[in-house]
């Protein structure tokens, strides 16, 4: 895989704001587990095409990592075996204030019922020009 993006994209299910449920087809429980026990590593999801019959095989080369996974797991101090992939969570910074700090909590956000997109406040002269 490439390196990842200096932060996690803004969909990334690692987010403490993002969508809760969005996992594509995975619950939460395999979403997580798979997560915490991979060696591999986890492709940014806008980086691979899903709808290729054969995304596993080129997501080795044109996926980039997910910056939001390693930052998970550098907050839960996980730390994978495989030596590419845990050099990458060691350079990784902890964020608990953007990204999940454990298990628990990612489960809790995207085990909760789906909430429904809120409207962009406008600001006052927005409002004036839009009458």
């Amino acid at each position: 895989m490439k390196p990842a993006p200096k932060v996690p994209c803004r969909e990334c299910p690692f987010r403490r704001a993002s969508p809760n449920g969005y996992l594509g087809a995975a619950s939460p429980d395999s979403f997580i587990s798979s997560t915490l026990t991979t060696e591999v590593g986890m492709p940014c999801h806008l980086t691979v095409d899903y709808e290729d019959t054969d995304w596993k095989a080129s997501m080795e080369t044109a996926a980039h990592r997910c910056r939001g996974s390693l930052i998970f797991l550098k907050n839960s101090c996980k730390l994978p075996r495989t030596p590419e992939y845990s050099a990458a969570v060691r350079e990784t910074a902890a964020d608990r204030e953007t990204v999940f700090a454990n298990a628990m909590e990612f489960l809790a956000h995207h085990k909760a019922p789906i909430q429904p997109p809120t409207k962009r406040k406008r600001g006052k002269a927005a409002k004036k020009a839009h009458r």
